[in-house]
């Protein structure tokens, strides 16, 4: 089944989730605001102010927004349109004029090839519905050279994987994958990738970083 197909048949159930859930998303304060912190941190070491930046799966913006003056233009994108709209309003309260919000997912037609600096993903590839052919498709819309940044709860090992069957049967989870940092390295490389450098935020926790580069020859 092509991602295309894949993507198609759960963005429905995706996005009437995060629909539901925008507002209250919107309200609520990041959870370990040093750890958020320490990633853009590193982000930030990856970034030019002269590149061309997409983000998949931006939510409410504020990761976006926050980067945005080290970037010349970010490409923030969502499939639950009650997110950009939220974001969209962020944008024009503070004035930021470099950060386009988009309702799109990754098999959109419409995002050109060997276009991008740096593709980000934040708390998203546990949610896409096949993590193998995402990163193949985020390679092929980065320029050679370019940079995959990524932060991935990995609970594959953990017990919260056993607990979100019951929140989902409640509505109150998304549909999940569960990933372990050795199989989103081994993903990654697959495709195309070399790995650049990779943390935990917080440390001791499921949050795993990835920076990720593709070659100058592909």
């Amino acid at each position: 089944m092509s991602l295309s197909t894949k993507i198609s048949s759960s963005t429905k159930t995706s996005s009437e989730f995060w629909n539901r859930s925008a507002a209250g998303y919107a309200k609520k304060p990041i959870a370990d605001e040093e750890a958020y912190t320490q990633t853009l941190d590193r982000v930030r070491a990856h970034l030019s102010v002269s590149d061309k930046v997409l983000e998949v799966g931006c939510g409410t913006g504020t990761t976006a927004l926050r980067l945005s003056p080290f970037a010349e233009h970010i490409l923030a994108t969502d499939l639950s349109h009650e997110m950009i709209r939220i974001a969209r309003q962020k944008a024009e309260a503070q004035k930021v004029n470099n950060v386009e919000f988009r309702e799109s997912t990754l098999d959109d037609a419409a995002l050109p090839l060997t276009s991008f600096d740096t593709v980000m993903a934040f708390n998203v590839l546990h949610l896409v519905p096949d993590v193998s052919p995402a990163l193949g498709r985020i390679h092929e819309l980065l320029k050679p050279g370019g940079w995959f940044i990524s932060k991935t709860p990995c609970v594959g090992a953990s017990l919260i994987r056993h607990i979100i069957p019951v929140l989902r049967l409640f509505g109150q989870a998304p549909p999940v994958i569960y990933l372990t940092p050795t199989v989103l390295l081994d993903q990654t490389k697959a495709v195309g990738f070399s790995i650049g450098e990779t943390s935990h935020h917080p440390a001791k926790s499921h949050n795993f970083f990835v920076a990720a580069r593709k070659s100058d020859g592909r």
